[in-house]
């Protein structure tokens, strides 16, 4: 996991752990939140993300549990591994025995999913991990990366897996980053590439500021069509949970060939607010702050329907 630092030293290149984003591999980023941050049109990302602060808090036992698994001692480094002829970095975890250029890494995950996760031992990890692996080999001179993970998954298990160095991926590594460079460079967006919802959010908006959408009426209708039919889907499920909440009389579960049904009570403890207010409203008002969010509205224009 990288500080903040790092992170913001990172925006001069790409980092390893932004490879999976730029090959279009990630299944949080795409190519152009990559651009957007690059460019500077978007602000840094609020504080660290509760994954991320995961990740850090339990990197420190992954790493026990590799030299406990290897007898090999894992140093952290303090410093970040620049390419030396193209704009890539990286921020590795741990490294065996020293940190410094050409050591074996240590990559530390942490994570619940299973996808992509070949046998222990060998070199099958998820295409996105591979990337960054490969690209902290290509950084640091080293030859070879044990990806060290802790999977929370009906329990906790330590596995580990070896990827050693690849010429011909490295090329094609090398090669995208050089490519999506220019297009940083260049102030050019990604082709066949949309920013994510999450990143669009940290867009900063300028108050009363009205752009013409004039070139965009088809994304527009496009827009409204999907609502509606959002609108007219939940209709028809309310419909049919009506239906079915009435075929099931007073029972609380059915069945059918196929099919089970149950309509089971599901509690929960929430703080009920009226109360609250009425036997402490002082600490209601000295904890009550205000807040806000934005919501995107679209309408016809009068006369044009």
């Amino acid at each position: 996991m990288i500080t903040a630092t790092q992170r913001a030293k990172r925006k001069e290149g790409i980092g390893c752990s932004e490879l999976g984003a730029i090959f279009g591999l990630s299944s949080w980023k795409t190519p152009y939140d990559i651009w957007l941050d690059k460019t500077g049109k978007i602000p840094d990302e609020a504080g660290m993300s509760e994954a991320a602060l995961i990740g850090n808090l339990v990197e420190p036992t992954v790493f026990e549990l590799f030299t406990h698994r290897t007898g090999l001692k894992v140093v952290k480094p303090t410093g970040t591994y620049k390419h030396v002829a193209s704009q890539l970095f990286a921020n590795v975890d741990g490294q065996v025995g020293k940190a410094q250029r050409g050591s074996p890494i240590v990559e530390s995950k942490s994570t619940g999913l299973t996808d992509g996760w070949g046998e222990e031992g060998t070199d099958q990890v998820p295409d996105a991990v591979m990337l960054q692996v490969m690209g902290q080999m290509i950084c640091s001179d080293a030859r070879e990366v044990h990806v060290a993970r802790l999977l929370g998954r009906f329990g906790f298990s330590f596995g580990l897996w070896r990827v050693d160095w690849d010429p011909t991926l490295v090329q094609v590594i090398n090669d995208k980053v050089g490519d999506f460079w220019k297009l940083v460079e260049r102030d050019t967006p990604p082709d066949d590439s949309w920013p994510t919802l999450a990143t669009l959010e940290r867009v900063t908006r300028q108050p009363g500021k009205i752009v013409d959408l004039g070139a965009h009426i088809e994304t527009i209708e496009k827009f409204e069509a999907a609502r509606q039919a959002r609108m007219e889907a939940e209709k028809a499920e309310d419909a049919a949970k009506g239906l079915l909440l009435m075929a099931l009389q007073d029972g609380d579960a059915g069945v059918a060939p196929g099919w089970s049904v149950k309509y089971g009570e599901v509690k929960t403890n929430r703080l009920n607010q009226t109360k609250l207010k009425e036997a402490h409203p002082e600490i209601v008002a000295q904890l009550t702050e205000p807040s806000s969010y934005r919501k995107l509205t679209v309408k016809a224009a009068k006369g044009d329907k």
